[in-house]
This record gives C-alpha cells, structure tokens and sequence, in this order.
C-alpha cells in the first residue's frame, strides 16, 4: 500500500472505519498514548527525560499527543506524504510565539526511513515504538529487519515496544475488512509480536491484550487491567529491554 496515496485522508478513512464501535479514532490514539507514558514511567523514569522514535509515524497523530509529554520525541516513515502532514499538523499545534515555536523545535524531528536502516547511531533512544505498523511490513525478513533496527537505535537498558491490532478479535477483523489502506494488511499474533522482540535479542519481554471496551472511565481502565492476559482485546502490546 502506497501511503502517499492516502495520507491526506488518513484520520477520515480510520474514522469510517471504526464508526461502528462508537468512538472515534481519536479514542484509540489516546489510550495508546496513555500506555506508552505508562510504559515509560514504571521501566524508564520521567518522560520528560526520554529521547524516543515512532517508527511509521504516519501523519503525526501520536506524534501530536506525545510532544508534550516526552523529552524528545522523533518520528519517522516511509512515506513523504504522511511527514508532510505529520509536519502540518505539529506546527499547528505548536505553541504561540517564535521562542516556544523553537523549543518545540528542538524537542522534534521527522525523518524518512522504512525502518530497516535509520539515520541514528545505535543507542541514540530510550524508547523506540510502533503502533499498529507491522501488519504493513510483509512477514519474513523485512519484519525481523525493522524490529533488528529498532533494537539497534534503543541505548542498553532502553524500550522496544510494539502495539498490534490482536487478530483473534472479531472487531478488529471487521475494522481492518473497512479499511481500504488495510486491504493488503497481514496481521500477526502476539506469540510471533513476542517471537520478533527476542529474535532481535531484547529480553524481560512483557505483553498484554487491550482495548476491550470502547469507553472512557476508571472503571473502565480497571476492567481492562484486569483483562490484560485474556487473549480477546482489540489490540495487544509487546515490549522489550534492551540488554
């Protein structure tokens, strides 16, 4: 799929495409958001702190959410047409005035790449994720490639992480169905997410099912702890220390 093709319409399509649930994709993004400073607080320490990448950044959507939240934050795709709009939509949401402009500047930056081979010396992150990237990378070599690089580029005692959509979850098969950019998608369990992180050498693997419930709530939040091992959330995450 050439994301060039879509990324002008990219939130619009995943919109459409998750109506039926109740919620807006927005929704999603902020519950993933919410996992990764989590995340980065219980292995990491202050998000403030953290240098991270998002490998298939997309068009910045949790870009836009996680700028205000970690240290340093860069993102990076394949496509020229989703950083162009990952771009659009940083610079509308930085801060009035050309000094706060420059220091959300400096906290920035998006690259080309297709995540087999980045423009970073290895050990440049703390924290290097993908969300929801995977099922684009066609199974085989590729796949182990990029989680190889994203090891690479996480510094010793760094995190790996993965969020997948969990294809056990009949929802998720039904959203990736409507989806036009995910007609070529091949999805891929969380045991092969997990086998991934080890083949790259990363180890204390932790993973767990989320997405149960399209609401908003502690109680909520709860039930979806809860939940974390029972293999029918719509999406999973898989995560890795480098050693």
């Amino acid at each position: 799929m050439d994301f060039d093709d879509v990324a002008a319409g990219y939130a619009q399509e995943v919109d459409r495409a998750v109506a039926f649930c109740g919620q807006a994709q927005g929704f999603y993004l902020d519950v993933k958001a919410r996992q990764i400073e989590e995340a980065i607080r219980e292995r990491l320490g202050e998000p403030s702190a953290v240098r991270a990448l998002e490998v298939g950044c997309g068009p910045g959507l949790m870009q836009l959410r996680l700028r205000q939240r970690i240290g340093r934050l860069w993102g990076m795709d394949l496509s020229l047409g989703c950083l162009a709009q990952a771009s659009q939509v940083g610079q509308a949401a930085a801060p009035a005035g050309a000094r706060a402009r420059a220091q959300a500047g400096d906290r920035c930056g998006l690259v080309a790449g297709d995540g087999r081979q980045a423009p970073f010396a290895g050990g440049s992150f703390d924290l290097v994720f993908a969300v929801c990237v995977l099922h684009h990378v066609p199974p085989g070599g590729w796949r182990d490639a990029m989680v190889g690089e994203m090891a690479r580029l996480a510094r010793p005692g760094g995190l790996v992480a993965l969020w997948e959509h969990n294809p056990w979850n009949p929802l998720t098969r039904r959203v990736v169905a409507r989806c036009p950019f995910d007609r070529d998608a091949a999805l891929l369990s969380l045991a092969e997410t997990r086998r991934l992180l080890r083949r790259a050498g990363l180890s204390r693997i932790e993973s767990r099912y989320g997405l149960f419930f399209p609401w908003r709530g502690r109680g909520w939040r709860r039930a979806e702890r809860l939940l974390a091992q029972v293999p029918l959330g719509a999406q999973f995450v898989a995560l890795g220390i480098k050693p």
